[in-house]
């Protein structure tokens, strides 16, 4: 179990770095998200799954957190 929580732990922060770095940055990136609806790059419903999916990170780090007491 040891290596299993070792390795939860190590996801736990790489994703957390994620989380930090979508939490200063998410209003620049919804901004080149929008530009690129605009542009004809991607669609509104990539636009949307993006979104959502940038949105779901933060339950994922609070979740791990969960698992790891990280």
């Amino acid at each position: 179990m040891a290596a299993n929580k070792a390795g939860l732990v190590a996801i736990t922060k790489f994703v957390e770095h994620g989380c930090r770095l979508i939490t200063k940055y998410r209003t620049h990136m919804d901004a080149v998200i929008d530009a690129g609806v605009s542009a004809g790059s991607i669609t509104i419903a990539q636009a949307a799954t993006l979104k959502a999916w940038l949105d779901a990170l933060t339950g994922v780090c609070a979740i791990l957190k969960l698992l790891t007491g990280y």
